[in-house]
């Protein structure tokens, strides 16, 4: 797709474009709700690659607010950890900002995946909130 620009704006591949009244918001803090499919565990402050639309960035889970449990609907907010197919809230800080809606106004500036950077294979998928 080509799009033709009336003023010279330094625009490349990934960048996003919208309209003036539908922002997104930047930031690299993020809470989001996160679906856990590795066998290593989320711990805190473990370090991840993040892929949202088509940029990549660095991202540290800060926290882990709440696990939820999908059985009962309790949040759990005492877990330290989160292991496979465990659904949780998290926190993340990014090394870049993002820019980003609420899953539910937008999926696709609304999600992310998280990758583990040595071994590349994807560990979570997220919805931001």
């Amino acid at each position: 797709m080509t799009l033709h620009l009336a003023d010279d704006l330094d625009v490349g591949r990934g960048d996003l474009i919208c309209r003036p009244t539908e922002q997104p918001a930047a930031s690299q803090d993020l809470e989001a709700m996160v679906c856990w499919m590795s066998d290593r565990p989320l711990v805190p402050n473990g370090r991840y690659a993040l892929k949202h639309t088509t940029k990549w960035t660095r991202a540290i889970a800060t926290e882990i607010t709440y696990r939820l449990d999908i059985n009962t609907g309790h949040c759990d907010e005492s877990a330290r950890e989160l292991r496979a197919n465990d659904l949780a809230r998290i926190k993340l800080r990014t090394m870049a900002p993002i820019f980003s809606d609420p899953y539910t106004r937008n999926r696709l500036t609304g999600s992310f995946a998280l990758v583990d950077e040595s071994t590349h294979a994807t560990v979570a998928a997220g919805m931001l909130l």
